[in-house]
């Protein structure tokens, strides 16, 4: 490996290594945006808030690597889009809510690199 590739190799890893610290911050936002969605599942501004923040992190994990976290995000966003009309009450639909977005959080909590 040349100088040239080692250093951007470092560098990588060091905009990396900020990207799973901004997690934490990312993780507080979801949690706050599923609570308000709970809330008030049949706001359709919630629902939006949430949709964009898996999609960001679906899009920016995979950007960086972290390809389960971007996996389990595209999961959940997909499956929210598809049962945006599903009453909130239903007890499968809750379940797979919940089921999907543990996945994500439990890959968010601990990201993997897969480059």
């Amino acid at each position: 490996m040349t100088d040239w590739e080692q250093n951007l190799q470092d560098e990588l890893r060091e905009v990396r290594q900020v990207y799973v610290k901004a997690l934490e911050e990312r993780l507080k936002q979801l949690e706050n945006t599923v609570t308000e969605y709970r809330d008030s599942p049949a706001d359709i501004e919630n629902r939006n808030n949430l949709i964009t923040i898996v999609h960001r992190l679906r899009g920016s994990a995979g950007s960086f690597g972290f390809n389960a976290i971007s996996t389990a995000a595209e999961e959940l966003e997909e499956w929210l889009e598809e049962n945006a009309n599903a009453p909130f009450d239903n007890a499968d639909h809750t379940d797979m809510f919940d089921k999907m977005l543990g996945c994500l959080i439990s890959e968010i909590k601990d990201p993997k690199l897969e480059i």
